[in-house]
């Protein structure tokens, strides 16, 4: 039997990019029977599996076999599900609901976006608080208990009844509840995870043949303990944080295969893990192509695609200016911009303004500049104001000042005018960009499908943007290899960031090399759909049994 163990993050949401999420719609979708395993107290698993369309699949829960919870299905509880006092007072909030009694905080309330509770802390004077955590299926699940420092000092789970099944002390000791006590071999244990791993062998040995397909990064000891009793591949991506990439490299040994979604990354691996790594490592991308060719070559405009990935300050002001300059060559260009935050959008708009207006031969430092800014700031506000999105389309030009016959007004009314025009020649380019900060995998992929070019310069290149853009038969320029972008092929590799308005020129100033590129990814489709994804898994999973 095949089981997939996830390292998900433990609140309920869209996981697009996440490498095992992918992983079970590969398997799903070619009939490859599987069940996904967790290891952690996962309250809202149902609304995540609900959010990745992975609700149908088959799943097991070492926490629903420790609290003795038959059913995997139910109802979240509702506020009026907790019986609070009558004599509340409610006060709401975003995503919380304030209960106040006789003039002092009584309970906080955690609720997801649709409204089900997430759970209920309730203030213990000086010496903390409890936090009451529910499940999605409509029952307490566990408590977790606070110093007044805000530490952990306790947890406890208990079963439908409300009887405890166990309690975990501060030092990591854990007591099983008297009522509980026939369901476990012992009355008390180290540590949690070795009531984990007892009920985790006592589920995979009813499987014949059990294979572990575990995500990296899961906590050592844990996956340590589970490679000793069974073979495991372990899933390996390329934005770990520094604990877990120390977690790979001290569990590799045990493992049965490693799988890198790079020949890149394959290399690192190899040099980290030493002698004996290279008959295990093998790459297999986390997401598959398929042939949706974008319609770049259809539209009016010409856009590019910038995904920011972590450019410092020093980069962006080398990287920029060149997208600036390669947009203001040709009215019919836009750049969608993909920042990593809202301040990065900031210093980006800023940077486009000086930009812009330097073209128009008015310096950063100069009141004209200033009063260009005012004037395209008030331009910015009134089209929110109206709801509006600032786009060229709807920007239109301010009706000059009215003439007067005094001749110092009509000075003055020429260099109002001057500002005006300049600013409006300004504010005309800026809204030829667009920004965005985290949208939805979605969003993402309707962006490529309409653009001419792809641009990421990051250390470690969006695998999902990389395959998209081979999947729309787009050129990309990136600085570091992953082995999706073969260089002068279907796409560039650039080895600074100096060079990348030649790489621009080549592909937006003339069409013979944009060409070739979607000739190229066409080729490279199939050797990246999920019928050769499935292939190599296939090889994986045969070779560790």
């Amino acid at each position: 039997m095949l089981y997939l163990l996830p390292n998900w993050p433990q609140t309920p949401k869209l996981l697009e990019e996440e490498s095992m999420v992918n992983l079970a719609h590969l398997f799903s979708a070619h009939d490859q029977p599987f069940e996904l395993l967790f290891l952690r107290p996962e309250p809202w698993l149902r609304r995540t599996l609900k959010e990745n369309d992975l609700l149908s699949e088959r799943w097991w829960s070492v926490f629903d076999a420790i609290q003795d919870v038959p059913f995997q299905a139910g109802q979240p509880v509702d506020l009026e599900d907790l019986g609070m006092p009558e004599d509340v007072e409610r006060i709401f909030s975003q995503s919380q609901v304030t209960l106040n009694r006789q003039d002092e905080l009584y309970a906080v309330i955690k609720t997801f976006k649709t409204g089900f509770i997430l759970s209920v802390e309730f203030p213990e004077g000086a010496i903390g608080k409890e936090e009451r955590v529910y499940d999605d299926r409509g029952f307490w699940s566990y408590s977790r208990f606070f110093d007044a420092q805000g530490k952990i000092i306790r947890r406890v789970w208990y079963d439908l009844t409300g009887s405890i099944v166990m309690t975990e002390e501060a030092s990591g000791q854990v007591k099983i509840g008297t009522q509980a006590a026939r369901r476990f071999k012992q009355h008390q244990y180290a540590n949690l995870d070795q009531v984990i791993l007892e009920k985790l062998n006592e589920h995979l040995t009813l499987a014949a043949d059990p294979h572990i397909v575990a995500m990296a990064g899961m906590a050592q000891p844990m996956l340590k303990a589970i490679m000793a009793d069974y073979p495991v591949t372990m899933l390996v991506e390329e934005h770990l944080a520094k604990q877990e990439r120390q977690s790979v490299r001290a569990v590799a040994e045990q493992a049965t295969e490693i799988i890198s979604p790079t020949d890149h990354y394959a290399e690192q691996l190899k040099k980290q893990l030493g002698t004996g790594a290279d008959q295990k490592i093998q790459v297999i991308p986390p997401y598959a192509t398929s042939l949706a060719l974008g319609v770049s070559n259809e539209t009016d405009q010409t856009t590019v695609m910038w995904y920011v990935n972590q450019l410092n300050a020093e980069r962006l002001a080398v990287v920029f200016p060149q997208l600036l300059a390669m947009l203001s060559k040709e009215n019919r260009r836009r750049l969608v911009v993909v920042a990593d935050n809202d301040d990065q959008v900031t210093h980006l708009q800023q940077l486009a303004i000086n930009f812009f207006a330097n073209l128009q031969g008015i310096s950063p430092d100069s009141g004209m500049f200033a009063e260009i800014t005012k004037t395209i700031q008030k331009w910015q506000d009134d089209q929110a104001h109206a709801g509006d999105n600032v786009t060229v389309e709807n920007a239109q030009m301010p009706l000059p000042p009215a003439q007067t016959d005094s001749a110092a007004d009509q000075a003055a009314n020429q260099k109002a005018l001057k500002i005006q025009q300049t600013a409006f020649q300004v504010f005309q380019m800026l809204t030829h960009l667009h920004y965005a900060v985290d949208p939805e995998v979605g969003q993402l992929k309707q962006w490529l499908h309409s653009s001419r070019l792809l641009v990421d310069l990051g250390d470690q290149p969006n695998l999902l943007l990389q395959i998209g853009a081979i999947s729309v038969a787009i050129p990309q320029i990136n600085r570091h290899e992953t082995g999706y972008v073969q260089n002068g092929v279907n796409g560039r590799i650039i080895d600074q960031d100096r060079a990348l308005a030649d790489a621009l020129s080549g592909y937006l100033d003339q069409l013979s090399a944009w060409n070739r590129t979607v000739v190229a990814n066409v080729k490279l489709i199939d050797q990246h759909d999920d019928d050769q994804l499935m292939r190599l898994w296939k090889k994986v999973l045969t070779h560790g049994r």
